[in-house]
Order: structure tokens, then C-alpha cells, then sequence
């Protein structure tokens, strides 16, 4: 899946990289992936990943990267600044929505301050500096002192990411982050056991001109007969499954693990109705800002946070 990144991506990956400002007024890149890939600018092959390229010109540019390992391949649009380098990481999963990246954008600030700000796919994710919560995704945060720091990104239903950054005094960091999903465990499908075997009828053996004394044949205790789970039927695709919420029952939802569907796709439209956990639903649109549009029993349509639910294309 395409996606446009923010522009003007620079510097910094790992904890204790520095940020690599140029000397000359030209731009650099390096891109980092798993696995690893051919990295294409512009139509034109750079090497395979890890990649570092210096002496670049700045502007937009197109970025493609091709897994050599043949899965499909992941193309954004990013903007390369002079006397910066830009800092592309790609880790890719079994599909779009499994796969994650991370870009660090660095800008100046107007006054004499070093600040954060974090957007995430999907929106209203948790942010942590250093363990301490510092708001729900978007969001903007002032740091003192500047210096060396570990981001944790998380939201249910997506796999956690950690990332060690350099904050710079007059100076502000974007990142920009898209989670993987996590993998739903399968759920263990019961198995009927054995059903007791009923004991040989046996035939009392008799001795010639001897009268066989009458035997009452030991009653078999009733055994109920063996079953085959009936096998679930998955809708026609694509469609949505609801994940747990952990939301507890209310009165318009009067079971756990509810989520809200609404008129549009924002956190202030009109909650339409409530679906629960388990739940699947038609699907038919989504947004970039990770909302969904389903389809209700009543043909209507409504949109829900995609972070709580799973995408069956």
C-alpha cells in the first residue's frame, strides 16, 4: 500500500547516532529495513539495505523498497533537506497492516526550546518518554533537558515499538509512526472425547446336562454419541472483526468490550451504536487516519476506530 510520509524526513535512528548535518548543501539517506531490500530513488536502483548515499539533491523524491525475498514491495514520497540526511526504516510483516516503519523529522524551533511531536497510524496511540505517559497520539510535548531518550509507542490491538532518539535544544522531533498489528491467537477449538465402548454381550457357557444358570446381563450405562464441532463460517471478506477494548458494560452497551460507531469518521461525530467483541461486520471504506466503514444489520453504515478491530481483505 502506497502511503505519503511527512516531509522533509532527517536525521537519527539509534540511541548515540548524532545527528549528521552536511557540509556541503546537498542532502543524504539512509534506509534501513528487515528484510532486506533493494532501495530504488526515483526510478533508480541505490544498493540494497542497510543503505547510506550522500550527495543527493534535495526536493521530493520517490522512494521504493523491493524485500529481495520477492514479498511486495512499499513506496512513499519523502523530501530530502539540505545538509541533512534522511532516515527511512521499514520492517516488513506479512501484510501492510503487520508491517511497521518510523520516520524522524527534525525541524527548528522559534525559541530557545526542544520539543516532540508524534503521529501515529493509528491515530490516539499511547506515547511514553522514558516510561512516563505523555499524552494520546497527535501530540506535541516539551523536553528538558535535550538529550537522549526512548519513545514507546503502543495501542490495543497493535504490537508495541520502541524507539531511542536524540532530542537537540532549539530544535523540534516528528516522528511519524505506523504500528504492526498483532496477531490474533487462535482459539482452541473443542474436541468432543471418546464416547465410552459398550462391553461384548458374552454368552454363558453351558455344561452338558447341567442347566445353564440365568445370568442378567450387566446393564451398559448410556453413553452419549460422539460429536463433530460444527466449524465456524468466516463472512464473505472483506470484512472486520472486533477486537476486546477492554471497556466495561454501560447502559447504551450493556455488555463488555464495546466500541462506538459513528456518523463520521472523528472522535466528536454522533455514536450511532455499539458493537461488541467478536463481532464482524461488511467492510467498506477506511481513512489514513485508521478508521473503518462498516456495514450495520440494518444496511446503514458507520465508522469505527480501526485500532480496535482486525481487517480480513
Amino acid at each position: 500500500m502506497k502511503r505519503i510520509l511527512i516531509p522533509a524526513i532527517v536525521a537519527l535512528l539509534l540511541s548515540g547516532c548524532s545527528i549528521p548535518f552536511l557540509s556541503k548543501k546537498n542532502s543524504g539517506l539512509k534506509v534501513t529495513s528487515s528484510p532486506e531490500s533493494t532501495v530504488i530513488l526515483d526510478g533508480q536502483q541505490l544498493g540494497t539495505t542497510p543503505l547510506e548515499k550522500d550527495g543527493l539533491a534535495p526536493g521530493k523524491h520517490r522512494l521504493v523498497l523491493s524485500p529481495t525475498s520477492g514479498a511486495a514491495s512499499w513506496e512513499t514520497e519523502i523530501t530530502l533537506n539540505e545538509k541533512l540526511q534522511t532516515v527511512v526504516d521499514r520492517r516488513f510483516g506479512a501484510s501492510d497492516s503487520q508491517s511497521e516503519d518510523f520516520v524522524l523529522f527534525l525541524e527548528k524551533t522559534p525559541a530557545s526550546q526542544s520539543q516532540l511531536s508524534i503521529v501515529t497510524i493509528p491515530d490516539r496511540a499511547i506515547v511514553r518518554l522514558n516510561g512516563q505517559p505523555k499524552g494520546f497520539s497527535p501530540v506535541t510535548t516539551s523536553v528538558t533537558p535535550a538529550g537522549t531518550y526512548e519513545v514507546t509507542v503502543s495501542s490495543a490491538g497493535y504490537q508495541e515499538k520502541k524507539i531511542p532518539v536524540l532530542i537537540l535544544d532549539n530544535h523540534r522531533l516528528l516522528i511519524t509512526v505506523q504500528l504492526a498489528r498483532a496477531a490474533l491467537l487462535p482459539s482452541p477449538t473443542p474436541e468432543a472425547s471418546d464416547s465410552a465402548q459398550p462391553e461384548e454381550n458374552l454368552t454363558p457357557t453351558t455344561t452338558p446336562g447341567k442347566t445353564a444358570a440365568k445370568t442378567t446381563p450387566t446393564p451398559t450405562p448410556a453413553t452419549k454419541p460422539k460429536t463433530t464441532p460444527t466449524p465456524s463460517v468466516a463472512p464473505a471478506r472483506p470484512y472486520v472483526e472486533i477486537l476486546k477494548t477492554g471497556t466495561t458494560a454501560i447502559k447504551e452497551a450493556p455488555k463488555n468490550d464495546w466500541l462506538r460507531v459513528r456518523e463520521q469518521a472523528n472522535q466528536s461525530s454522533e455514536v450511532l451504536t455499539y458493537v461488541y467483541a467478536g463481532e464482524t461486520y461488511k467492510f467498506l471504506d477506511s481513512t489514513d487516519a485508521g478508521w473503518y466503514q462498516i456495514e450495520l444489520p440494518d444496511a446503514k453504515t458507520g465508522w469505527i476506530s480501526g485500532q480496535y478491530a482486525k481487517l480480513f481483505r
